[in-house]
């Protein structure tokens, strides 16, 4: 799970791509031009504390699945507007935990 937020939302905008032509990666089809996202970007720019953040969202989502019964968003999804960091600023959920005497 880890691995597939940190795919599908980048932290670091600056690391992408160009794609210089039309390529196929594990199945899908990438066209000439369009950008690929570097979650941690590669080589000698690649995040020296990416190992950390894969740890620290592990650990919580550890925590978080011992404890929440249930979790549905409750509106809209507010993205930070960055033409260099890409994240989430706000997301209003509803959730209930489960009962101490359960656990």
């Amino acid at each position: 799970m880890v691995e597939e937020i940190v795919r599908w939302t980048t932290p670091v905008i600056q690391f992408c791509r160009t794609a210089s032509e039309d390529t196929q990666l594990r199945g899908q089809t990438i066209r000439a031009g369009e950008s690929l996202y570097l979650a941690f970007g590669s080589g000698e720019h690649f995040c020296l504390g990416a190992s950390l953040a894969r740890l620290e969202l592990r650990v919580a989502f550890a925590k978080l699945a011992e404890h929440l019964c249930e979790i549905e968003l409750a509106g809209p999804v507010s993205r930070l507007h960055s033409s260099f960091v890409g994240g989430i600023k706000r997301v209003p959920i509803r959730y209930r935990l489960e009962q101490a005497s359960r656990r």
